[in-house]
């Protein structure tokens, strides 16, 4: 929920090539993730890339940088997560 100064608190910063891009619900996919019993190393390219398109821009030729980060985020996550 963004505040009334246009922050959204749900939006989180990754760096993709060499630039940092806001990513919002990144917490919401990596719950359902989890839920869903994914492991990091298991996540392709082409299983991130659409559900960060449905709430972000993805530019096309970054595409693999995103979802190298996206997966090093998700792993990090799950390390930092009681549900493993």
């Amino acid at each position: 929920m963004k505040c009334t100064c246009g922050f959204d608190p749900s939006l989180q910063r990754i760096t993709v090539g060499g630039v940092q891009v806001g990513i919002a619900r990144l917490e919401e996919v990596f719950q359902s993730w989890q839920a869903a019993g994914k492991k990091a190393q298991d996540l392709t390219k082409d299983e991130i890339i659409p559900i960060i398109r449905k709430y972000n821009y993805v530019v096309p030729r970054l595409e693999d940088e995103y979802a190298q980060a996206i997966k090093a985020l998700y792993l990090a996550y799950r390390e930092k997560s009681p549900q493993r």
